[in-house]
């Protein structure tokens, strides 16, 4: 991979995490009035790496992955 490729996932994945903790954080707030952004941003990282162990959104059934 080159450089300019991986400074291109590690953004991807970063911002992905972001977001993915953020909604995270939303339904949390919504359904058990929680206040934590960190705990959200850390559980998003929990599934991100779990998917990855699990072969990524092929283990969710999504097409052309």
């Amino acid at each position: 991979m080159t450089a300019h490729g991986l400074e291109t996932s590690l953004l991807v994945f970063v911002v992905s995490l972001l977001i993915g903790g953020f909604g995270i954080y939303v339904g949390a707030r919504l359904a058990f009035k929680s206040e934590n952004y960190s705990h959200a941003v850390i559980t998003a990282l929990l599934v991100a790496l779990a998917l990855l162990g699990l072969g990524g959104l092929e283990a969710l059934g999504v097409p052309g992955t």
